[in-house]
């Protein structure tokens, strides 16, 4: 795909920012310890890799709740797979699947 003259990629296993914690929140944390996706905001490539850091329990309205605590950097722009060096690190909770119905 060209862009203003510049030719663009598209990696396989791309997903835009809301698919990928989708797809992130159903993952197996039992078994899954870390991830690496692709992430595409319709004009640039990112890389996002994490890993699984534990397992809390946390309550709310008198209600126990386990999530995982998990830790990412999103790496920018990949252009054709050269990795300009800017990182954007978080760390987010994600409720156990076991308590959404």
């Amino acid at each position: 795909m060209t862009i203003g003259g510049e030719e663009r990629i598209i990696l396989s296993e791309t997903y835009e920012p809301l698919s990928a914690i989708r797809y992130i929140r159903n993952q197996d944390f039992e078994k899954l310890k870390d991830f690496d996706l692709n992430i595409n905001t319709n004009q640039k490539n990112y890389g996002m890799k994490g890993v699984v850091l534990s397992k809390e329990r946390i309550s709310l309205n008198h209600k126990n709740y386990f999530v995982w605590k998990l830790k990412a950097n999103i790496a920018g722009a990949i252009k054709t797979i050269r990795i300009i060096n800017q990182k954007l690190p978080f760390i987010c909770w994600m409720i156990n699947k076991k308590h959404l119905s």
